[in-house]
């Protein structure tokens, strides 16, 4: 048998397939949150339904299934199925952000998204060990258990997110929400491992990583429907765009 992923308090050391009953069923959160922005999209018109926003949306139920198979297979075909989705959600994200929020050129929105590649290969460079923090180096593992990847996102949401709102654009406040909620999101998955002892239910350890999948939930949503409902209009004139620019 394929060697199984034991990483999550919830798991433990038990590779069965229901190990994480949490972890496996708080990935509903992922597939009601895509539902929601895909009914959302199919009220507009059809001409005024964007593929981005689209294709977001059905990244995010696509994330809910990937999840699901790594929190209950837990191998690593299913690792691949629950990284996959969630770095193609990002990358359409940066782009769409780009180029249906700010407004920029083809060229810039494109080059964003190699941009935030290298960040994403950066934040993997910052290795932690009893020893402390390094750069670049071979001794330990990715800083807060792996959530280090996820700093690029979560600093490309507070600051399009910022430059949104200071521009008045109507999907400013609502990428910065999505920022707040993301943060929280991504401290209950820090925290994993640490919270086996507390977070307790009849005796039964659940950590917190199901608390990630349910505010990422909500950060997802927040994300997909600034895409879906504003294309750079402000507060008073949100307007529902397409996404007909390449």
């Amino acid at each position: 048998m394929e060697r199984q992923f034991i990483r999550y308090c919830e798991r433990g050391l038990d590779a069965s397939f229901w190990a994480e009953p949490a972890n496996a069923v708080s990935n509903a959160g992922f597939i009601i949150a895509g539902m929601l922005c895909l009914l959302e999209i199919l009220r507009q018109p059809p001409n005024q339904r964007g593929w981005m926003a689209t294709a977001l949306s059905a990244l995010i139920i696509v994330i809910g299934i990937g999840s699901f198979l790594f929190h209950t297979y837990a191998t690593r075909w299913a690792g691949a199925a629950d990284v996959i989705p969630i770095v193609l959600f990002m990358l359409l994200a940066v782009y769409a952000s780009f180029r249906r929020l700010l407004g920029a050129p083809v060229w810039a929105s494109l080059l964003a998204v190699p941009g935030f590649i290298g960040l994403l290969f950066l934040a993997f460079q910052f290795r932690c060990s009893i020893e402390g923090v390094s750069f670049g180096g071979q001794v330990g593992t990715p800083c807060f258990g792996g959530s280090i990847g996820y700093a690029p996102a979560l600093l490309m949401l507070l600051s399009i997110g910022g430059v949104l709102t200071a521009m008045g654009r109507a999907a400013g406040p609502r990428l910065m929400a999505a920022g707040a909620v993301f943060a929280v999101s991504l401290t209950a998955r820090t925290l994993d491992k640490q919270m086996c002892d507390l977070l307790l239910v009849g005796g039964y350890p659940l950590g917190a990583h199901f608390i990630w999948h349910l505010l990422n939930s909500v950060t997802l949503y927040l994300t997909a429907t600034a895409m879906s409902r504003y294309g750079g209009k402000t507060h008073t004139n949100p307007v529902k765009t397409t996404d007909s620019a390449p």
